[in-house]
């Protein structure tokens, strides 16, 4: 047999594999090895390993590219990276990964008559993705279909490739691994399981099922001391054709094998890795879709609250104008004008902390507040206190609160009573004198504490006199230099602006609020109620 493996159609490092491993204690294997070493032809060697590496990259790079292309349904992500498989979930990914398998073992590098791929990774990428079921569904695919191809090495492949599933699918169990697991340490233990697993595969089932029977063989394999020629007489194979075979496998398989599986593994992890990042993608964006359409009914229901022009009292007495711009999709202000009776009119302008849902819910429930309250009293102050109680009771644990400007105007008086509860305040025109009053009281905010104090003043409105009732987005709003608004550019607009009707001074606010911030985005909501005062008694 020594001078078969001396063969010249066998490479000096083939050679020198077989003296050192395998007939260590021939007298003349020192010299042989000796004599080999300087035979040695390392680009022919390394060539046939790159070879073989490339041939295995390609097979993972195509079922790389199939398995991404395939995991960009939402229906397959679904299924992969479902927390528990459905019975028609479970039987896809068996079909699936089926398939794959079978591909793997068709797409195989034949090393005289040992066929090798990275079947092997498949059943263990199975288990990973399907749990013990799929993996040991897989892996039985894969070993019966391997068995089936043939080859001296077949009987030992075809119960790598089951155990590989069943093992695989054993430490899914036991750890209770899922796809959301997936990171840097569970890859690379995973990793390092499918390169050692190809250690079992080449040195133990191939030489324990594909050697063993027959004592006193030509050949006596070193890592499971079975002698064998048994099964190449099965199959009808040469006793040397199959040494040799055996041989060439183990030296030059072994580690491009190990290798390349466990770089299967970390390509089939990445994937996987992006299922579950794709998967969480959907469902946020599953989640974002049904809050912006919330989102958007809540938008629609307060925009529906909060009145344009045409919807205010029609009268002779007062003119309105008046405007609103959401930061977000919905705000937290609100402004309104109640009718109490023929000749009195309440205003309402507030302001709720925060912004979105919470905060438009709270300016629903103010608004429906001081209507309520506002037709049991003609105090101003008493409806504040009325309203904090009912907000404090409802919202005051969750720190929420809010500012509000509320009035009673008597038309027939000329009469108006107010009280500020921690807004900024009114800003009164005089027609006649061309000059601005603040209407200002002391109190705190709204829903804050539930025993605050609210206080009243009054004022008569003459003919021509213009009220107008602001949000601080408004005098707050900032420019690319970060100067604010501020309330005397408000009040100079309004002197000079005092004979407008209301609507078109609101437009001459927005516009010259435009021309200061020169666009710049808002921080907060913007909100003006302007009511000019037309008193026949005067």
């Amino acid at each position: 047999m020594l001078d078969n493996i001396g063969h010249p159609l066998f490479s000096p490092t083939v050679q020198i594999y077989f003296y050192y491993f395998i007939y260590p204690r021939n007298k003349f294997a020192p010299y042989k090895i000796r004599a080999l070493l300087g035979k040695i032809d390392y680009n022919s060697d390394m060539n046939e390993y790159f070879k073989t590496i490339e041939q295995l990259l390609f097979f993972i790079s195509a079922a790389g590219l199939t398995i991404y292309l395939v995991s960009r349904s939402r229906r397959v992500i679904k299924e992969v990276t479902a927390e528990k498989h459905s019975a028609g979930g479970l039987f896809f990914i068996i079909l699936l990964l089926g398939i794959a398998i079978i591909l793997a073992s068709e797409k195989v590098i034949d090393i005289r008559g040992a066929k090798v791929n990275v079947r092997d990774s498949v059943a263990i990428f199975a288990a990973i993705v399907g749990g013990p079921a799929a993996g040991i569904a897989v892996g039985l695919i894969g070993g019966i279909y391997r068995y089936l191809m043939g080859g001296w090495t077949c009987l030992g492949c075809a119960a790598a490739t089951f155990l590989a599933g069943l093992l695989a699918g054993g430490i899914v169990h036991i750890t209770r691994f899922k796809p959301e697991l997936i990171n840097l340490r569970t890859t690379a233990l995973w990793v390092v399981f499918a390169f050692f697993y190809e250690f079992v595969h080449l040195l133990i089932f191939v030489p324990l099922f594909g050697m063993a029977g027959i004592e006193g063989g030509p050949v006596r394999l070193k890592i499971t001391g079975f002698i064998g020629n048994s099964f190449s007489f099965v199959r009808h194979i040469p006793p040397r054709s199959f040494t040799i075979s055996a041989i060439i496998m183990y030296y030059k398989l072994l580690f491009p094998m190990s290798v390349m599986n466990a770089v299967s593994m970390i390509v089939f992890l990445t994937l996987l890795k992006d299922m579950v990042v794709n998967n969480a993608r959907f469902k946020l964006e599953a989640a974002n879709a049904l809050i912006n359409r919330q989102l958007n009914m809540a938008r629609r229901v307060q925009e529906g609250l909060i009145p344009r022009e045409k919807d205010f009292p029609q009268i002779q007495e007062l003119a309105f104008g008046c405007d609103y711009a959401a930061l977000d999709n919905i705000g937290g202000d609100i402004f309104d004008v109640f009718m109490l009776d023929k000749n009195r009119y309440s205003l309402l302008i507030a302001d709720v902390s925060g912004h979105g849902v919470p905060s438009a819910l709270i300016t629903i429930m103010s608004k429906i507040f001081f209507h309520t309250h506002g037709r049991s009293s003609d105090s101003p102050a008493e409806v504040c206190r009325r309203v904090n109680t009912d907000i404090f009771r409802l919202v005051g644990d969750l720190g929420y609160y809010l500012t509000a400007f509320y009035g009673i105007l008597d038309l027939e008086s000329g009469i108006f009573k107010y009280s500020n509860c921690g807004h900024p305040p009114a800003l009164l025109c005089r027609e006649r004198e061309k000059k601005i009053e603040k209407l200002d009281t002391a109190g705190f905010f709204i829903g804050s504490l539930a025993d605050s104090e609210y206080y009243e003043n009054s004022v008569r409105l003459e003919n021509g006199d213009s009220l107008c009732l602001y949000t601080d987005g408004v005098i707050e709003a900032k420019n690319k230099k970060k100067l604010q608004y501020e309330i005397s550019r408000l009040e100079q607009l309004i002197i000079n602006n005092s004979s407008l009707h209301p609507c078109e001074l609101v437009k001459c606010l927005i516009a010259d609020m435009k021309k200061f911030t020169e666009n710049t985005p808002a921080a907060d909501d913007c909100s003006v109620l302007c009511i000019k005062v037309f008193r026949r008694n005067s």
